[in-house]
Order: C-alpha cells, then sequence, then structure tokens
C-alpha cells in the first residue's frame, strides 16, 4: 500500500504538469480558424509577486513578410492572474494581449508583416503571480 502511494505522489505530479501545456495548446488550437498552426510556446513561471517585480519570458521568432500571424494566448484559468503576449519588432512594441489604458486582455493579436526579420515574443502574467500558458503562432500568406 505504502509503495502505491508513494508511486502515485510521483506520478500525479508529473501528469499535471503535462496537462498544463498539452491541454491548452488544443484550447488555443480550437481558436485559429482559417490560419495555419506554426509553433507553441508553452510557459510556466513561479509566482514573482512578492519580490515586486515581474518574471518575463522572451522567444526570437522569424516572421515573414506578405503573412499574417495570429498569436493566441491561452491562460489556465487556476492561475490568479492572466498571461499577456507582447510582440516586438525593430521599432519596438507592435501589439500586446493587454492594454493597460483600457485594463482590457484579449486573445489573440493579429499581426500582417511588412518585412521578413526577427521578432520578439514576450510572455509574462500579470501581476508577476505566475502559473501556465500557451502562445500559439498561427499564419496565413498572401499571394
Amino acid at each position: 500500500m505504502g509503495k502505491i502511494l508513494l508511486l502515485l505522489l510521483i506520478i500525479i505530479p508529473s501528469v499535471l504538469h503535462a496537462q498544463c501545456g498539452d491541454g491548452l495548446v488544443e484550447i488555443c488550437a480550437s481558436e485559429k480558424g482559417n490560419f495555419v498552426y506554426a509553433k507553441a510556446f508553452n510557459i510556466q513561471m513561479n509566482d514573482s509577486s512578492s519580490s515586486g517585480s515581474s518574471e518575463y519570458k522572451n522567444y526570437s521568432y522569424v516572421l515573414t513578410r506578405n503573412t499574417t500571424y495570429r498569436i493566441i494566448c491561452c491562460s489556465d484559468e487556476e492561475n490568479v492572474g492572466k498571461m499577456v503576449i507582447e510582440l516586438y519588432g525593430p521599432s519596438g512594441l507592435i501589439s500586446s494581449t493587454y492594454d493597460s489604458a483600457s485594463d482590457k486582455h484579449i486573445s489573440a493579436i493579429e499581426y500582417d508583416c511588412p518585412k521578413t526579420g526577427r521578432y520578439i515574443l514576450n510572455f509574462y502574467f500579470e501581476g508577476g503571480s505566475g502559473g501556465c500558458g500557451v502562445g500559439l503562432v498561427t499564419f496565413r500568406t498572401h499571394f
């Protein structure tokens, strides 16, 4: 009996952790519409709210001109704060899934890429609360 309990204590947390990203990818994918799946960024961060600063994760991603991108943001419902995605180009911030002026979140960013190049996807959780989320990059080309 003790061995079974120990085994469950080892297996259950790893299963829950795996569902964090995998389940959210499926939810995000259902919002892609007529866009083609390109990449999923599984984001997991610890709570940093007590330190007064937010934890960020940045990823470089090449976007291609004459392509529309839909970057979908999905947060685990158990998170205290929502995940935010910011898209940066050579000139700075292009768009965000959070508008601080209106205090509103949107589920996706759509961006018509005018120039092929390296862009930055910045991920963080509102208020430094940490949690689990997925950023899904999808696209459609214009010829």
